[in-house]
């Protein structure tokens, strides 16, 4: 009567078995694919950050400026490094009021690389204060 049912178990068994593993290896799966994304955001908001102070660099730079137009063809170009990562600087539009200044942060681990740029918009609002209190007004867009 129960020689229907041999090797029930070991089949049964078996598939449980292969289930287990398909589900294991799907887990596994998203864990690695979480990890790199949680690495690419790291890096992007690092890359965003790099810019950031990039930016507010210029600001500095700007407020303290007499010569704007001699300035800007100063820092045209320029990377200035942090760390491993760096900022680069490219200046459009100058004339002795304003100036449209474009910083891209970089960010790097390894073979990593990630990258984000920022445009900065800046005019001189007050042309008789001191230097270091000059006036600035501006604005800024960035991806």
């Amino acid at each position: 009567m129960r020689t229907q049912q041999n090797g029930y178990i070991l089949v049964m068994l078996v598939f449980l078995m292969s289930i287990l593993s398909i589900i294991g290896l799907h887990a596994l799966s998203i864990f690695r694919s979480e990890s790199i994304e949680r690495s690419d955001f790291i890096k992007t908001s690092q890359a965003f950050g790099i810019a950031e102070g990039g930016l507010n660099w210029a600001l500095l730079y700007y407020s303290s400026s007499e010569d704007w137009v001699t300035s800007s063809n100063a820092i045209n170009g320029s990377s200035i490094t942090l760390n491993s990562n760096c900022f680069d600087l490219s200046v459009q539009n100058v004339t002795s009021r304003s100036a449209t200044v474009f910083i891209t942060g970089n960010a790097q681990s390894g073979d990593h690389f990630v990258v984000r740029t920022m445009e900065l918009s800046i005019n001189q609002n007050n042309t008789t204060g001191t230097l270091p209190s000059r006036r600035l007004s501006y604005s800024w867009k960035g991806n």
